[in-house]
């Protein structure tokens, strides 16, 4: 579904990604791993087209879509969750969830509700709060509420950045446990980003650990929890 091959991204003079190589395939939850400053957010970013990228390739089912703008990538069937969630806290969660339906541009009226309830179904606390403003909810909903408005778009390819970051233990389980279900029922691919590591393994099936803007250890989740080298690269 998702390559990069020898993606090359720079802010500025920094040269972050050095030759990124790595797949995703239809119904896969990938992680990426690594400490912090080893170019994981960027290569979402760069899939996404928010930084530009100077040299590689990107395709997605098939299609280039390396450079592109962030708005047409939307329109192919990529959402992006970014680690700051973005919440518009003077709007309410309903009208929030309703702002994730715009890149889905042939989405009727009634595939958004139907989008709406799905994500209620998944989500039951954003259904009992949908009047309130998104500022107003606790640290864990509006983690919720980021997932649930980048899933309104019906996406081909989710991808998630540091979803746990801040989040109280129980919360990080209920949002696991949510992810996972998604993944089974609706079929989802994911390419996750996150700092946790021994989290991000128990709900992938593969992963890629990146140091210094490249791919050092790749393999299934058994191979790469196992690995002691990957438990001194990534801290566990």
């Amino acid at each position: 579904m998702l390559e990069l091959r020898d993606l090359n991204t720079f802010y500025g003079k920094s040269h972050i990604l050095q030759g990124i190589t790595l797949d995703v395939q239809e119904g896969e939850i990938v992680c990426l791993l690594g400490r912090n400053g080893v170019g994981k957010s960027t290569t979402l970013k760069s899939i996404m087209g928010l930084v530009a990228s100077q040299k590689g390739t990107i395709h997605f089912q098939g299609r280039e879509i390396q450079n592109k703008r962030p708005d047409a990538i939307a329109c192919m069937g990529i959402s992006y969750i970014p680690e700051d969630r973005r919440i518009f806290t003077r709007l309410s969660v309903k009208e929030n969830l309703m702002i994730g339906t715009s890149s889905a541009v042939n989405m009727t009226k009634s595939q958004k509700e139907e989008m709406l309830e799905k994500a209620y179904m998944y989500f039951p606390i954003l259904k009992e709060k949908e009047s309130q403003g998104g500022g107003y909810l606790s640290g864990g909903q509006q983690q919720m509420l980021a997932i649930a408005r980048g899933l309104m778009c019906d996406p081909k390819l989710v991808l998630l950045d540091e979803p746990f970051e801040g989040l109280a233990p129980v919360v990080i389980w209920e949002l696991i446990d949510i992810i996972r279900k998604l993944c089974e029922s609706e079929k989802m691919t994911l390419l996750l980003v996150e700092q946790k590591a021994a989290l991000a393994l128990k709900m992938s099936d593969r992963g890629y650990v990146l140091e210094k803007g490249l791919v050092k250890c790749e393999g299934t989740v058994q191979f790469l929890s196992e690995s002691e080298e990957v438990r001194e690269r990534c801290g566990l």
